[in-house]
């Protein structure tokens, strides 16, 4: 997919270098402060493939990490950290991470860890663009009760949604003005709680101050608050965008163009691909007649928008990239080149077209495979059903054999035989070899390769070898039951119908041959638990 999407940005850039050749018009350049900034953007475009390499390099250091963790607990924290530092990089990503955390959350995290949890992934995707399954999760979280943290956590998540949603709505203004609303009430919310030295308080005031004219204190502070955050930093990058629009309110388009240039730079070291800066920045060169300029920039925010999964950006830069391209047709008109035009320009929309319709075959994959997972979980479910009906079943028959046993020996006047058979114990022998064959049948259509996954934490020289016709031995029923989840040896007892004493030497039996004896019980429970799908993790 990446090399696709390269390779269309590429023959983006060649036409757009054709339709400039051919215009022969003039370009108007910008002051040389805002000029010295553009030639620095450039400078950076031309290298944003290793800025890119390097973000990945993180997070593939990080995704290695997650392998090799064992402990429940930090393995949820590490692959929330992964989630986060995908939603800048690629937001669907980030909301598939988010997921297997969530799945995979172990049973002892508290409710506000929990709630955490939910807010990151609400945060995955509100960033890919799916504000209703944002909001609709928004919706059932209440912040009432919350430690100041998880406040301020779920106030910028409330903030972010309907930010986000405002900008997919532009064009309807009834539904952007009520988003806007509402964001600048989470907004409000949020500054409530936030230190007044926090970088997103700063922001947060400094865009308030913005949008209430005040635009002159607001250039003070953010200036002064630029100095202070590195430029590789993605607030640096949403400080400079504030301050151009400062700048641009009051009339002062040579700094707009420079802070607007800083503001794209900055997102592209911080790797950020829903910025906003440089799509704004090709707007405004496109109105200026550098139109070399603006199609790289708005070639690029498209890429960006693509390969990010950013949806809410990808229909507004595809707006200004028609406008551009309208505008670059109507320059090639006037030259004496027009059927090569016509060839380059349908060159151009047949390699989108192209890229649009793999991305629909991509995402018609991704259902398919959806619904056989929930073909086979359904099926999955079948099966525990029967098997409860089954056990069911032959407790009630045995039930009713046994009434009726007791009652031909009372009637008989056979009393003595029948307490002798309840001594000899034959009865509940008999019970007890129907009992485990429903539950060993029972365990292994959940854990089929139970045995097997078992085996390889046991040393080599001490693994299990089932008897001819044996499902489960007495040990290996017990550690499918903490498979399960149930740890207690009282409450296995109770289920087994063994004494304690006996659920303890079996399971003293089992860590003598493992390889691992501390932690073979936890070993054991997270059997198959992460390590079948954190392979799969997305590049």
């Amino acid at each position: 997919m990446r090399k696709l999407l390269f390779a269309i940005s590429f023959v983006m850039l060649i036409t757009v270098s054709l339709l400039i050749a051919c215009s022969g018009k003039d370009r108007t350049d910008s002051p040389d402060t805002a000029q010295s900034q553009l030639k620095a953007l450039d400078k950076t475009l031309d290298n944003i493939n290793m800025y890119r390499d390097q973000r990945r390099i993180a997070i593939d250091s990080l995704r290695a990490e997650s392998r090799n963790i064992t402990d429940s607990l930090r393995l949820w924290q590490t692959l929330l950290e992964l989630s986060s530092q995908y939603r800048l990089l690629n937001a669907d990503s980030a909301t598939l991470i988010a997921r297997y955390a969530m799945e995979y959350a172990p049973s002892t995290l508290s409710k506000d860890e929990i709630t955490y949890g939910k807010l990151k992934a609400i945060q995955a995707i509100s960033t890919s663009g799916l504000f209703y399954a944002a909001l609709t999760r928004l919706d059932s979280i209440s912040p009432e009760g919350m430690p100041l943290d998880l406040k301020i956590e779920y106030w910028n998540t409330t903030r972010m949604a309907y930010s986000y949603a405002a900008s997919h709505a532009q064009g309807l203004d009834e539904y952007v003005t009520t988003l806007q609303k509402t964001q600048q009430a989470m907004s409000d919310s949020l500054l409530k709680y936030l230190p007044h030295t926090d970088t997103m308080y700063r922001f947060l005031y400094c865009s308030e101050l913005v949008k209430s004219s005040d635009w002159q204190r607001a250039e003070v502070m953010l200036s002064k608050f630029l100095k202070e955050v590195p430029l590789s930093d993605n607030f640096h990058g949403m400080l400079a965008y504030q301050l151009a629009q400062a700048y641009k309110n009051q009339g002062d388009f040579e700094n707009y163009v420079k802070y607007l240039a800083i503001a794209a730079q900055s997102d592209i070291l911080a790797n950020v691909k829903e910025g906003l800066a440089l799509q704004e920045l090709a707007r405004w060169l496109y109105r200026q007649g550098d139109y070399e300029r603006a199609n790289r920039y708005i070639s690029q925010s498209l890429e960006d928008a693509i390969t990010g999964n950013v949806r809410m950006r990808t229909a507004a830069i595809s707006n200004i990239a028609s406008l551009i391209e309208t505008t670059n047709q109507k320059e090639l008109r006037r030259s004496h080149n027009s059927m090569a035009i016509y060839a380059v320009t349908s060159t151009v929309l047949f390699i989108l077209t192209a890229a649009l319709a793999f991305i629909f075959l991509r995402n018609s994959r991704k259902i398919r495979a959806n619904e056989k997972k929930l073909s086979s979980s359904t099926k999955k479910l079948e099966a525990y059903v029967a098997n409860f009906i089954a056990l069911c079943s032959n407790y009630s028959r045995r039930l009713d054999n046994l009434t009726m046993l007791v009652g031909r020996k009372i009637a008989a006047g056979q009393t003595e035989d029948l307490v002798k058979m309840i001594n000899s114990g034959k009865i509940n022998e008999q019970d007890s070899e129907g009992f485990y064959s429903l539950v060993d049948k029972a365990l292994l259509d959940l854990y089929p390769d139970f045995v097997e996954s078992i085996n390889t934490l046991l040393a080599p020289d001490k693994q299990i070898e089932l008897k001819a016709g044996e499902l489960l031995t007495p040990e290996l029923r017990i550690y499918v039951f903490i498979r399960l989840g149930i740890n207690q040896s009282t409450k296995i007892a109770q289920i087994l119908h063994y004494s304690v004493n006996t659920v303890y030497s079996y399971r003293n039996r089992m860590r003598n041959r493992a390889i691992d004896r501390d932690n073979f019980d936890e070993q054991v429970a997270n059997l198959g638990s992460h390590e079948n799908w954190i392979d799969n993790l997305p590049e």
